[in-house]
């Protein structure tokens, strides 16, 4: 069935309703042993004609929901990925960075946990279907399938503990203060110096 707009629907349920009015003046005035089968169709039609504007305010508030995801997932997106810049182009080519960083991947999985909670208003097991789709956006589905299995495995490590709650306090700053969050840039800074401090002592120490 071709989709309909408003107006289009607006149309068919007046006539719906016309009709419909008119074979209940006709049972009104002539009664019911004068109705059969034409009319039994007629009010059928006239209800059919009257769905597609029942349906469509189910559609319009699925749509206005969907639309809500989509903005949210670009906006997280945008964000996290503004915090690598100008050492990654986007968060997918920090990927391996993330990958050898429990920090990191803290930061990232309490980032969007409290931004599924907050923004989306959604219940633990949403929050983590939403976890997994900016995932799969950000990085590729294999890879965010990686760092997903490594998440649930990191979930006592104090690390990541540490970057979780970095993350989501970072995430709630932004949402509530609109103060850039930083704290993913800070962990792969400090990251590095650790592997420049390491590389100068060498491998005897």
């Amino acid at each position: 069935m071709p989709k309909l707009n408003r107006k289009q629907r607006i149309l068919l349920a007046t006539i719906g309703a016309l009709i419909i009015i008119l074979n209940l003046l006709y049972l009104y005035d002539r009664g019911p042993d004068h109705t059969g089968i034409g009319w039994a169709l007629s009010i059928s039609t006239g209800g059919l004609l009257l769905l597609p504007i029942l349906s469509g305010e189910k559609d319009n508030a699925e749509e206005k929901i969907e639309n809500h995801e989509e903005k949210s997932l670009d906006g997280i997106g945008a964000i996290l990925s503004m915090q690598l810049f100008p050492q990654h182009h986007n968060i997918k080519s920090a990927f391996g960075e993330f990958m050898v960083s429990k920090k990191a991947q803290g930061y990232l999985f309490g980032f969007h946990d409290a931004w599924a909670r907050t923004v989306n208003k959604l219940s633990s097991a949403k929050a983590v279907e939403f976890m997994g789709e900016s995932y799969s956006r950000l990085f590729g589905i294999s890879s965010a399938q990686c760092l997903i299995t490594n998440v649930l495995g990191l979930q006592d490590d104090e690390d990541f503990i540490s970057g979780r709650d970095e993350g989501a306090e970072d995430c709630l700053s932004f949402l509530r203060n609109g103060r850039q969050p930083l704290g993913l840039s800070r962990i792969f800074m400090f990251s590095k110096k650790d592997d420049h401090k390491r590389d100068a002592v060498g491998p005897w120490g």
